[in-house]
């Protein structure tokens, strides 16, 4: 599928080639657009694949899809995404699909890493050509936000594992009532404002996710959002409170210090910190494990008691 607005006398041709080259060798059909309107359209094209080509030796193979232009005029093309003809729901690798359920994952956290920590996820939510494109801040790059809310709890629902909202603790990008919205989005009914918007984007029930984490590895310096344990508990008390008083029967996940080699001695009264001043706020401690072979023992910072 792609997004094309073409200006002039101008043609388009769409199709796969082998990563040698269009002169070396072509791969599918051709798929022909022409536009006189001037204005974005939208189109969806098949492309075919022959099986008989020895040049399909191996599944991870390159190649190259070509946008060729001919007549003269300017051409713009805009969200191009390219998926296999057998993708459920046109978007989910049923290979995927399969290995979770055939090694019985029982729950992803989501949108996992440091990139939860700039992720906001009112970015992600409505018509995929209406949401916004933003720099991922954690790894480089652009994200388009193809995949948001309605997405990842429509995989959870083909793979039957429990979703888990991974909450950015970022108070540059992501304020409290953020937060507290994405509650009302995922378990508010239709009379809220928030679960009324899930209605109108196709999801009139309740997902009611029950597992809320606050929070990426706040401890750590390297980590968008981050601030002391203070800060953090009693930034993470004022959260739970809001979202406990309109779903009590949730779970909220606190952000533990975690296990790393070259973290060993830093940080290292977080987790009696976070414990001590807000307990009462969460239910769940999240500590990382990070194994980087023999010499990765540690201590999550917590006592016996």
């Amino acid at each position: 599928r792609f997004h094309a607005r073409l200006l002039g006398d101008l043609s388009l041709n769409v199709s796969f080639h082998d990563v040698l080259g269009k002169e070396n060798w072509s791969l599918s059909n051709i798929y022909s657009v022409t536009s006189s309107s001037g204005e974005w359209e939208e189109y969806e094209c098949e492309l075919s694949l022959s099986r008989a080509s020895t040049r399909f030796n191996t599944r991870y193979g390159t190649y190259n899809l070509w946008m060729e232009f001919s007549g003269k005029g300017t051409a713009y093309i805009d969200h191009i995404t390219l998926f296999p003809s057998d993708c459920v729901d046109g978007i989910f690798n049923p290979e995927t699909i399969e290995y979770v359920k055939k090694y019985k994952i029982q729950a992803i956290r989501w949108p996992g890493g440091n990139f939860t920590s700039a992720y906001n996820w009112k970015n992600g939510i409505g018509n995929w050509v209406d949401r916004p494109c933003m720099k991922n801040h954690a790894w480089g790059g652009l994200d388009s936000n193809l995949l948001g809310t309605d997405e990842f709890m429509r995989f959870c629902e083909l793979t039957d594992i429990e979703p888990v909202m991974g909450v950015g603790y970022n108070t540059s990008v992501i304020t409290e009532q953020d937060i507290i919205d994405w509650g009302e989005y995922c378990n508010g009914n239709t009379s809220s404002k928030y679960g009324y918007l899930r209605a109108q984007n196709g999801h009139t029930k309740s997902y009611d996710v029950r597992y809320w984490g606050i929070g990426n590895e706040v401890y750590g310096a390297y980590q968008l959002g981050h601030v002391n344990a203070s800060s953090y508990a009693l930034g993470l008390s004022s959260i739970s409170s809001r979202i406990k008083a309109s779903y009590p029967d949730v779970q909220i996940i606190a952000s533990g210090r975690g296990v790393h080699n070259h973290y060993r001695g830093t940080y290292t009264d977080w987790n009696e910190t976070v414990v001590s001043r807000a307990l009462s706020s969460f239910d769940l401690l999240d500590s990382h494990m990070y194994v980087y072979g023999n010499d990765s023992s540690g201590d999550l910072g917590l006592s016996a008691e």
